[in-house]
């Protein structure tokens, strides 16, 4: 029963249900996170750097 808001500057949106993902500091974040990025297709003369939770495609 996750919930979220948006802070832009004073403005604030309304309050929203998390209905995906993995909640932050869980221990399955790391393994799932690898399992999605495993199957990341790389063309040919492309590059995929990753770090931490960060991917970044150089071509």
């Amino acid at each position: 029963n996750r919930k979220f808001h948006v802070r832009i500057g004073a403005d604030i949106s309304q309050i929203h249900n998390v209905k995906a993902g993995v909640p932050q500091g869980s221990v399955l974040g790391p393994s799932l996170f690898n399992i999605y990025c495993h199957v990341i297709p790389t063309p040919q003369h492309c590059h995929l750097a990753m770090f931490a939770d960060d991917t970044a495609i150089i071509t």
